[in-house]
């Protein structure tokens, strides 16, 4: 073969495999080039539901339940259109629902509304209540009026409605508390719960239970007969309370027109064990009044019939001003707690005032016995239970005797212990006079015609 001969082609598969080997080799070198690769992270558990959140105003909920927990409150008018809904926390508002069942055992502060299936209150609803479904219960507290359209109805015993009841279904029970009126139109009606106004019942079947009461007039329409005893009773039980509220209004009556309390039983035993009890307190503190304050004793015994009057008169301005200006010195704060010690001094001062009165009463008493001299301590206990059952006359008489001796007993208090004060004063000035030596009359003076004459010089005769 020549030497400048042309070699031949090489063919397509022949190009093609080098090319292969590069990108191959590329590859590789990029692969063992990058980190590896991260391991997995486990999965995140699935967080937990939470409750119905507030809904939008004027948009209602369609979740298929709504739960607002115990101890959570929602502000706001709650419209619902669930399957269920229970409200176990506070809801301040309106509820508005619609289907489902609503169960109420916590509070509602404003009215429900409800079109559904089962509604069951066992907890507090202010407001009013309108319940449509198939069964309605109540036990617990419906705060204004309730009017139910159900298949059956149950109102139990620890159940209450402070308003009008309207009931319209195909069995009701009412064994709870209605203090309004009853209105039922029912298939079966059992009653034996309480009305405090009219009832009116009409029902195929109607079963008056023995417990029942109704205070005010109580209509009844049934196809099937009831009970001719128990119906009885119920007319017994009406004409009695009737009987019941005739008495009461003439007793408050003759209350009224003669001024006489007609209480019986504990309460009267109540208020004689008070009226004791206050004697005996007032008693003790005038005899301790009277044990420590000897010194000004007398004086203030004498001037309580010295001029009643007068005595009145003042100790009337002096309870009334004297509070008056240790309120206006709580101004500052530095003369509260001087004020209230003050105040608290007074009133005590006040309280013992009727010592004084009672022990001049005692000895007016005393005197028209032929008993003059009695000392005070037997003058106060005289005299007390005679204020005493002064101060208990009916109508305004008593408070008005109770003023009276206050004024009388503060006013002589007053005057009595000004005057003792100063008859001190002088009887202190009287003994340092007395007592105080006699003073030496000055003589003339030396040189005066008044003076004496020096005694003449002594001569030798005389000695």
């Amino acid at each position: 073969m020549a030497r400048n001969a042309i070699a031949s082609r090489p063919t397509a598969p022949r190009r093609a495999a080098p090319l292969l080997l590069v990108a191959l080799a590329a590859l590789s070198s990029v692969s063992a080039s990058s980190d590896p690769a991260a391991p997995k992270l486990p999965k995140a558990p699935a967080a937990p539901v939470q409750p119905a959140q507030p809904i939008l105003p004027g948009l209602p909920s369609l979740q298929n339940r709504y739960v607002l927990p115990k101890g959570q409150t929602h502000e706001g008018e709650l419209r619902l259109l669930t399957g269920s809904a229970v409200i176990e926390g506070k809801q301040i508002g309106n509820v508005w629902m619609v289907a489902g069942s609503l169960e109420v055992p916590g509070e509602v502060t404003g009215k429900i509304q409800f079109w559904g299936s089962d509604l069951k209150i066992s907890g507090t609803v202010e407001g009013d209540v309108e319940g449509f479904g198939s069964s309605v219960v109540l036990t617990g507290l419906v705060g204004k009026s309730l009017a139910a359209k159900a298949g059956d109805i149950d109102l139990a015993k620890e159940s209450r409605v402070a308003g009008r009841v309207s009931l319209r279904c195909g069995q009701a029970k009412v064994h709870g508390r209605i203090d309004g009126s009853l209105d039922a139109v029912c298939g079966q009606i059992v009653f034996g719960g309480t009305v405090g106004g009219d009832a009116d019942l009409e029902a195929d079947a109607l079963t008056i239970e023995p417990s029942a009461s109704v205070a005010g007039e109580f209509v009844h329409d049934t196809r099937v007969p009831v009970d001719e005893k128990v119906a009885e009773i119920l007319e017994r039980k009406k004409n009695l309370e009737s009987d019941l509220d005739r008495f009461r209004e003439q007793k408050r009556h003759i209350q009224e027109d003669l001024g006489v309390r007609l209480d019986h039983g504990r309460v009267a035993h109540d208020r004689i064990g008070a009226w004791f009890g206050f004697l005996i307190l007032a008693t003790l503190l005038g005899l301790l009044g009277l044990a420590v304050f000897r010194g000004p004793r007398g004086a203030v015994l004498a001037s309580v019939g010295a001029d009643p009057l007068r005595n009145v008169g003042f100790g009337f301005l002096t309870i009334v001003v004297v509070p008056v200006a240790l309120a206006l010195s709580c101004i500052l704060i530095v003369t509260i707690p001087f004020a209230a010690l003050s105040l608290l001094l007074f009133a005590l001062l006040v309280y013992l005032a009727q010592a004084p009165v009672a022990v001049w009463i005692g000895r007016f008493a005393l005197a028209k016995m032929r008993r003059p001299d009695a000392s005070p301590y037997v003058a106060l206990l005289v005299g007390m239970p005679i204020l005493y059952l002064v101060f208990a006359l009916p109508w305004c008489f008593g408070p008005l005797f109770v003023f009276a001796a206050l004024c009388l007993g503060t006013g002589a208090m007053v005057f009595g212990t000004r005057d003792w004060w100063r008859a001190r004063k002088a009887a202190r000035a009287i003994v340092a006079a007395q007592s105080a030596p006699a003073p030496v009359p000055p003589g003339p003076p030396p040189g005066s015609a008044e003076a004496p004459a020096p005694p003449p010089p002594e001569n030798d005769t005389q000695r």
